[in-house]
């Protein structure tokens, strides 16, 4: 990385870059470099060795259920997405305008109630409407891993991540 610029090289001889691919990951391309830019590696040697996973779980619409099983107890809708037949459902009221109310907003402002809940005490995520037969509800969710488990720090715990992090000490601004 130089100047805002992402270059990805195969090739390294002495101070000289071979087979180079600038301004990827969508950075833009300068056209100057100036001379004692400065560069960061930011090459997969320097990416925490972590992955969050990613649970998901998929329903059939039967035109009459909203109710379905999370295999889990969610304290809120904060935690996953709801996509019913491919759209993305809301997990917030909103407030929207309604010309046949009024003309102004917020006079013609209504509320939309979200389009699931969940009650924090069971495993169910209950839809607002029933999807319809044969449509799929797909819910996602990404759980997450503790660095440091069991409420310790991490300087005194000992796997692959606080490993990395302890490998060489870093200096300003990397």
């Amino acid at each position: 990385m130089i100047n805002g610029e992402r270059i990805e090289f195969f090739k390294i001889s002495g101070n000289k870059l071979s087979q180079i691919t600038r301004g990827t990951l969508g950075t833009g391309v300068a056209t100057v470099h100036e001379t004692g830019s400065d560069v960061f590696n930011q090459g997969f040697q320097q990416t925490v060795p972590y992955k969050d996973e990613t649970v998901t779980l998929t329903f059939d619409g039967d035109g009459s259920t909203t109710q379905f099983d999370l295999g889990y107890t969610p304290r809120s809708n904060n935690e996953f997405d709801v996509f019913v037949g491919g759209r993305r459902l809301r997990k917030n009221a909103i407030s929207k305008f309604n010309i046949l109310i009024n003309q102004d907003s917020p006079e013609a402002d209504e509320t939309s109630p979200a389009e699931f809940t969940v009650d924090g005490i069971t495993s169910l995520v209950t839809l607002a409407e029933a999807p319809d037969i044969g449509e799929k509800v797909i819910v996602t969710r990404k759980i997450g891993r503790l660095w440091a488990p069991d409420g310790s720090s991490l300087e005194t715990t000992n796997n692959l991540i606080t490993r990395f992090l302890k490998a060489e000490q870093a200096s300003l601004p990397e």
